[in-house]
């Protein structure tokens, strides 16, 4: 049985959320203020009132948050909503301060509307992009990059916690690939 340990309303109309991995931070998209709100959640998700660290003014289609040092700071990735832009715009990964402080650190050029993004488990600066046409790309700050290729079905892909394997779901089948360089 579970039991829900606090409840708390962080916007009044939401649309994408994303957590970090120990829930200490965590990063709503706005739908009425058209903003990405990160919020400080306290060690394990349990803080009484989370704390609004920040502001940024995108339309994500999707997101993810990780630790960066748990109390200081966090690393945010987002790929912003197309609407007829052209060239598609980058994936954006921001570094966001526990005072509210937030910079962008580097930005990943990609081909195809993103799908899902993630980082990497414990590799904080690994993000793993889900391309609307099937293509997997995990892709570092250096703009080191491993493509794979998957079905343009893909819907979901998740990544093992030791960060060797991921999984994608595609039509009815499950695919798993080890991740070059993981043993």
């Amino acid at each position: 049985m579970t039991e829900i340990v606090n409840e708390q309303q962080l916007v009044a109309c939401g649309g994408l959320i994303a957590t970090s991995k120990e829930s200490y931070w965590v990063a709503v998209a706005n739908a009425d203020t058209q903003q990405i709100e990160v919020w400080a959640c306290g060690q394990n998700g349990l803080r009484r009132f989370p704390v609004q660290v920040s502001k940024l003014n995108y339309r994500p289609t999707c997101l993810a948050v990780t630790e960066n040092s748990p109390n200081e700071s966090c690393l945010l990735a987002l790929a912003e909503d197309v609407q007829f832009r052209h060239p598609l715009p980058p994936i954006q990964v921001f570094i966001i301060h526990a005072d509210g402080s937030a910079e962008s650190l580097y930005q990943i050029p990609h081909s195809a509307v993103c799908r899902a993004i993630m980082f990497l488990p414990d590799s904080h600066f690994k993000i793993v992009c889900v391309d609307e046409d099937g293509v997997i790309v995990v892709q570092d700050h250096m703009m080191n990059l491993t493509i794979y290729h998957d079905s343009p079905s893909t819907r979901t892909v998740d990544i093992c916690a030791d960060g060797c394997f991921f999984v994608s779901s595609a039509s009815s089948y499950f695919h798993v690939f080890q991740l070059k360089g993981a043993e």
